[in-house]
């Protein structure tokens, strides 16, 4: 349909017209955009400690469960 470089063109213009003066105000958004997508990944790589660091330990006593697990099903029978 459109395949010549004049069509294209003038449907540049005409696109140029009707958007014109929104275009460096979304062209301003999406560079504040851009800037604050680069300095969020930085900050998040500059902050790579593990989480299991900060967490306390919890020892899981195994025999603890069984019991529970078996007067459960004592119960039930």
């Amino acid at each position: 349909m459109f395949s010549g470089p004049w069509e294209w063109i003038i449907i540049g213009l005409v696109v140029l017209l009707l958007f014109g003066n929104r275009l460096p105000g979304a062209a301003k958004s999406l560079g504040q955009s851009f800037s604050s997508f680069k300095k969020g990944i930085k900050e998040g790589s500059e902050d790579d400690s593990p989480f299991d660091d900060d967490t306390p330990k919890v020892e899981h006593d195994r025999s603890e469960s069984r019991k529970t697990a078996s007067t459960k099903q004592e119960q039930q029978v």
